[in-house]
């Protein structure tokens, strides 16, 4: 499992959830173009659908808007689109 950026709270019992599934957590507030890559192809193999926790969409032009709104803590993921 791996826990990517930050905000929100999550609360859950480690021993079933974790311990006696053998499970590693991986936290990281950012990740690196590799890592970046590896997620992409983990996410593809698995079929899972990140779009479903992307709340807002924002144009490169909008960085700055999309930064102070993430920051606020009252999104899901956002991303910012080189188009």
């Amino acid at each position: 499992m791996a826990f990517v950026g930050e905000g929100g709270t999550v609360t859950f019992e480690p021993s079933p959830l974790l311990l006696h599934k053998q499970l590693t957590l991986h936290g990281s507030w950012v990740c690196g173009l590799v890592e970046m890559e590896q997620l992409v192809e983990w996410l593809a193999r698995k079929s899972l659908h990140p779009e479903t926790t992307v709340t807002h969409r924002f144009a490169l032009d909008q960085a700055a808007e999309a930064y102070a709104l993430f920051d606020s803590g009252q999104t899901g993921k956002v991303v910012v689109e080189w188009t």
